[in-house]
Formats: structure tokens, C-alpha cells, sequence
């Protein structure tokens, strides 16, 4: 199940940064104080003191790859496959992805990581190889339907 994401309300995030500064500007000014006195959360409020970023400006660990270039990377690879006519599996992009977080030296891509990839981008769809019955195939010749 997906991590719920809350918002922080921008009045909090004001709230927050005015108690952060006034802090900082008065020694004598406990954290509790300050929280009391903007309205401000105070667990956030000593979390953002001690140095943790807010979750909205930090990117999440399910972003394996750097968003604008290694995607785009990944992408136009696939369309190029595609074009020419061997159109990847699954495994095939994880392997592409994991030969580009190598060179980084990071881990490899988690299995499910490639079909939530191909969700995520529009100009990507997956169709699936079926068999064809041979039957079928005689219903479209036009010789056999000339009779």
C-alpha cells in the first residue's frame, strides 16, 4: 500500500520558518517556546533544527534514477528498440536501468520497479506476444477466402 503524502499547509511552513529564525536570533528562546508562540508543530519544529530537510523538497527512495537524464536515458533507448523492432521484456529494462545505477555504484532496481517505470511514462505501453492459431490465420488468407 502507498505511503499517504500530507501536505504541509503553507501557513505551517511559514509558522515553522519564523520560529526556526527567531531561534536562531535568540539564544534564550527555547525550541517549545518558540513552537508555542508561531503556532508551529513541535516535533517538526525540532527536526527542521536539527538539520532534517521537509519531506516535500527531499525525493523519495522509490526514485531510483536521476529523473531528467537517466529516464530520458531509459526511454529513448526502449522507443529505439521499438522502432526497430525488438521491443524489450521487463527484465531487459531493469537491465538497462541497473547498468546505468552501476556506474554510480548503487544497487540494483527492485523487481517491481520496472513495470511501475512503464506506468509512469505515457509513451511507454506494454502488449503482450500471444499465440496466433493457425485457424485464424486461414480465415485472412485471400486465397482460401476466394474460395
Amino acid at each position: 500500500m502507498p505511503q499517504q503524502q500530507h501536505k504541509s499547509k503553507p501557513f505551517k511552513e511559514a509558522a515553522i520558518q519564523l520560529a526556526l529564525q527567531a531561534v536562531k536570533q535568540d539564544a534564550t528562546l527555547t525550541l517549545r517556546r518558540a513552537a508555542a508562540i508561531y503556532n508551529a508543530p513541535y516535533n517538526t519544529l525540532r527536526n527542521r533544527y536539527a538539520g532534517r530537510t521537509a519531506r516535500a523538497n527531499c525525493t523519495p527512495k522509490s526514485r531510483n534514477m536521476d529523473q531528467t537524464k537517466e529516464d530520458d536515458v531509459v526511454v529513448k533507448h526502449i522507443l529505439e528498440l521499438v522502432t526497430r523492432g525488438f521491443p524489450p521484456r521487463l527484465a531487459a529494462v531493469a537491465d538497462m536501468a541497473n547498468s546505468l545505477r552501476a556506474e554510480r555504484n548503487i544497487g540494483q532496481v527492485g523487481s517491481n520497479w520496472p513495470s511501475t517505470f512503464v506506468k509512469g511514462r505515457p509513451e511507454l505501453t506494454i502488449k503482450f506476444n500471444c499465440k496466433y492459431n493457425y485457424k485464424r490465420a486461414l480465415c485472412k488468407d485471400p486465397k482460401i477466402i476466394q474460395g
